[in-house]
């Protein structure tokens, strides 16, 4: 009975100590995904991603002046090619404004304070090693290599429709001033910042065109809507309303045409008030 009661304890003790050794050697492995050059800043959690890609650091006319938060000799916080005097805490922007940089590692200051991130990077030319502080300004000054060319492969070439009629893009580039701007360039020789244009090659942004145009036709020939106007200019100027409330009286007709925006009231077929909605 005896080695019966001992051969349990011990099968037991083996199998709970392998079943405690087995769930403690799982580990989840962390995959970082490779960067797919359609966004220029990453979130925090994705910051991996710029391993191995190319920074382009624009040239700027504020930064200039005055110099560029965020470069770290180390990620203890000494300031890498400071400036001298009152603004020690920037770095010169000789140093390094219009180089670029590789992006060879991603660092935390501490495992405590997850969000003190540090880009580690390479100048390509002289091949300095720094760290660029990626918290310690809201904005990301860098453009990413990849994500420039690719934009630039996406833009050449599409139709963008506007207000003055349908352009071809020609080029896409940096335009480097007071600060740094994604332009486009079109076929007519005019420029528009990146975030400004629309793209319409699909049949719905086509559309939204030429309901622009449509309405700009009938306004030159009917003009606003205005008292005075009968309800067939009316409807020719505003569409056909989402409903229409009418009462009539020993006065005669009244009516409430209700619009997405507005309430127009009509006495007898003409427009007497209009009622926007805020």
């Amino acid at each position: 009975m005896k080695k019966v009661l001992l051969l349990s304890i011990f099968f037991l003790s083996f199998f709970s100590h392998a079943q405690i050794k087995t769930a403690c050697s799982i580990k989840k492995e962390i995959v970082t995904l490779p960067y797919d050059s359609l966004h220029n800043k990453l979130d925090k959690s994705k910051l991996e991603q710029y391993i191995g890609q190319t920074l382009y650091l624009p040239k700027t006319e504020y930064e200039k002046e005055n110099g560029f938060y965020g470069f770290k000799k180390n990620i203890k916080g000494k300031v890498y090619k400071p400036l001298k005097g009152a603004n020690y805490r920037k770095t010169d922007y000789e140093a390094v404004a219009g180089k670029y940089f590789e992006v060879i590692g991603v660092e935390r200051k501490t495992k405590a304070y997850i969000n003190d991130v540090y880009l580690h990077l390479k100048d390509k030319d002289t091949g300095d090693e720094l760290y660029f502080d990626n918290e310690v300004i809201s904005g990301f000054p860098f453009i990413v290599q990849g994500y420039y060319e690719k934009t630039r492969s996406i833009m050449i070439g599409r139709t963008f429709y506007f207000r003055d009629g349908a352009k071809e893009c020609v080029d896409y580039y940096i335009e480097e001033g007071s600060t740094s701007f994604e332009m486009l360039k079109f076929d007519d020789n005019t420029t528009r910042w990146l975030n400004d244009s629309f793209l319409a090659e699909s049949k719905a942004y086509e559309t939204v065109y030429k309901q622009i145009k449509d309405e700009e036709e009938i306004e030159r020939k009917y003009g606003k809507l205005r008292l005075g106007i009968d309800e067939t200019i009316c409807s020719i100027i505003c569409g056909s309303p989402l409903s229409k409330n009418i009462s009539e009286g020993s006065w005669g007709i009244h009516e409430q045409w209700v619009y997405d925006d507005k309430y127009i009231y009509l006495e007898n077929g003409i427009v007497t008030s209009i009622q926007y909605k805020k």
